[in-house]
């Protein structure tokens, strides 16, 4: 039997040529940092703290990986420009299962998919994790980057002047191993992953980065 196909959408492409050309221009304007990378290969779930509508394409230039965003369906009834943005960066809208189900066939097909477990943009502390990332990562045998995204909220003016640098931190991916395909043991995984960017973050903090 052969492989299934990776999917190749016209996102795809688009962020093929943006990774050439507004990747440099983003380091430019913003200043931003990365520690650490994310597996080339393979499925990989890259799960994130929230803090901006900047963050997935923070994520999208910084992982060398096209990433297929979960993204709130209230996204995709806004204003056309917006619409156009998100779906251009590979957005699967949770409005119903098929956004889950895209998320699995793109893992099953070796890709990676972005998740922001709080639900929600929370920019002074850390919430507590929907279990979809574990979810995730059971079903499809999928190893989890915990991601730390630092000082995306701020205005491009401020990044520009330097007076503040967005950072992003990818951490040791987690494989879910030893848990049983069960809501318990999802929710037991997500709060796994928040704590290892809970320790990311904690880290960060006394480094007085």
């Amino acid at each position: 039997m052969s492989k299934p196909r990776p999917i190749r959408s016209v996102q795809y492409w688009w962020w093929l040529v943006t990774m050439m050309y507004a990747y440099p221009l983003l380091r430019f304007l913003t200043g931003i940092k990365i520690t650490g990378r994310v597996p080339k290969k393979g499925p990989i779930i890259i799960a994130a703290n929230h803090r901006s509508m900047r963050d997935p394409i923070v994520v999208s230039f910084t992982c060398g990986r096209e990433v297929f965003f979960l993204t709130n369906p209230r996204w995709f009834h806004t204003w056309v420009w917006l619409k156009l943005i998100i779906r251009s960066f590979s957005a699967l809208s949770l409005e119903n299962s098929s956004g889950m189900v895209s998320a699995v066939r793109a893992l099953k097909n070796g890709q990676a998919v972005g998740i922001f477990p709080e639900g929600g943009r929370y920019r002074h502390h850390l919430m507590p994790f929907w279990p979809g990332v574990g979810y995730l990562a059971i079903k499809c045998g999928a190893r989890v980057v915990p991601t730390l995204i630092i000082d995306s909220e701020h205005s491009l003016l401020m990044m520009g002047a330097r007076l503040v640098r967005t950072r992003i931190r990818y951490g040791t991916p987690i494989f879910p191993r030893g848990y049983r395909d069960t809501k318990e043991d999802y929710a037991r995984f997500a709060a796994r992953v928040r704590e290892a960017i809970q320790v990311m973050k904690r880290q960060y903090e006394l480094e007085g980065c």
